[in-house]
């Protein structure tokens, strides 16, 4: 049976609105450990070498981490075509930025696309090394529309559970601007379900704001709005259902972590709960299952402002997810 220590949770149970937050058998107060980790280029399309590339592509490229959108513009990313700068439009969204040329490009000429170290994600840190890749271009203009390629849930499965975000994922890479709520829906009927949507390079991602309802039917829909990044929409909306389960499955990477991490919005300690002793909350969040015997008796307690426990509690909604999930460690993950 795994374990995990237990010793992490009754803070946020007890107040979330911290000034410090310690550990009871720890004799001092962890030091914050700002985030200083540049963020890299997890991919890019075209990728590196490619060949063939459509004259009429949209170059995209995609972050490890959210950058600082002021950061990504048409100075810290340039096309080139020799010494030749290529004039284009850059846009951001999520973590993908693309470059979208003034006019098509070349046919069977190499380019080459560099992001530079003034790009940097949210906490300030910049690109380590300036980031450059080439792709050789064919003869022709991409005219060939995206598809649905995969689903989350998948169309007519049933049991979904109530906080389940959706995917759809796409044949190729997608424009993020044109993920929207407008262009990926999910309705009960003919009732429109509140939430967010982000899109990563390929797919369209959407969050509900609160639970799904029980044994329930709901829709989703991506629509025509929906293009790649060469301008290409889909052929025609795309629909699937599927049926809710009779209760939420607490996830402790989809549900615990955020409301760890509330925790960080009343002091600025960078992305993650640093003010958390580093090797608890490793101990924390590496852990996949917990079976206490008692929730009650864990030991960590919020300090606000010198006062204990203080004031600024969890809402009875977060509270209740927390306890669902330590009391009943073996169905969740």
């Amino acid at each position: 049976m795994k374990r995990i220590i237990i010793s992490c949770l009754m803070a946020l149970i007890l107040s979330c609105s911290c000034e410090k937050v310690i550990l009871t058998d720890s004799t001092t107060t962890p030091t914050p450990v700002a985030d200083i980790i540049p963020p890299t280029v997890s991919s890019s399309d075209p990728a590196s070498g490619a060949t063939n590339v459509a004259i009429n592509k949209t170059i995209a490229i995609s972050f490890s981490e959210t950058m600082n959108p002021t950061t990504i513009n048409g100075t810290t990313i340039v096309v080139k075509q020799g010494s030749s700068v290529v004039s284009g439009t850059v846009a951001y969204s999520g973590t993908t930025a693309t470059f979208t040329s003034g006019s098509n490009f070349k046919a069977n000429t190499t380019y080459s696309c560099t992001i530079s170290t003034s790009a940097k994600d949210l906490a300030g840190n910049a690109m380590g090394n300036n980031y450059t890749w080439s792709f050789t271009t064919g003869s022709v203009a991409d005219k060939i529309p995206p598809t649905v390629t995969g689903l989350d849930p998948a169309s007519g499965a049933t049991s979904v559970a109530l906080n389940k975000v959706i995917t759809a994922t796409f044949s190729e890479a997608i424009d993020p601007l044109t993920i929207t709520t407008t262009t990926f829906v999910v309705k009960q009927g003919s009732t429109s379900i509140a939430g967010v949507v982000t899109a990563t390079s390929q797919a369209a991602i959407f969050t509900p704001s609160g639970n799904y309802s029980a044994n329930t039917t709901y829709t989703a829909t991506v629509t025509t709005g929906v293009k790649d990044i060469a301008g290409n929409a889909l052929a025609s909306n795309f629909s699937w259902s599927f049926t809710t389960s009779t209760s939420a499955s607490i996830s402790f990477a989809t549900d615990i972590i955020p409301i760890l991490n509330t925790c960080e919005s009343c002091h600025t300690h960078g992305w993650t709960p640093s003010s958390i002793a580093s090797t608890y909350y490793t101990n924390l969040v590496n852990k996949s299952y917990v079976v206490p015997t008692n929730y009650t008796s864990s030991k960590i307690y919020s300090k606000i402002n010198g006062g204990h426990p203080g004031t600024g509690y969890l809402s009875t909604t977060n509270k209740n997810k927390i306890i669902s999930w330590m009391q009943d460690g073996s169905k969740n993950n």
